[in-house]
């Protein structure tokens, strides 16, 4: 959030699985933003393309990501 005068300036994140994932959202101009009604309604202005950026992160629950470590250590430990 960053302050501009009297305007208040948001940055959104949206996370996605691939790009594939990012069309069947956006549709055939995966750069164009998509804004719903009550956003436009709400908001004084807005950027009409988007920027995409390759995130790297484990979104595995602590579970998931415990038992694949144990996983991989008993693999390192058989060989």
């Amino acid at each position: 959030m960053c302050l501009d005068g009297d305007q208040v300036m948001f940055t959104s994140l949206s996370f996605f699985t691939d790009m594939d994932a990012v069309r069947a959202f956006a549709g055939d101009d995966p750069d164009q933003a998509v804004l719903e009604e009550p956003a436009r309604r709400a908001l004084i202005r807005w950027d009409d393309r988007v920027t995409h950026h390759e995130v790297t992160v484990d979104l595995r629950s602590e579970a998931e990501g415990a038992a694949l470590h144990e996983d991989q250590q008993t693999d390192t430990d058989q060989h």
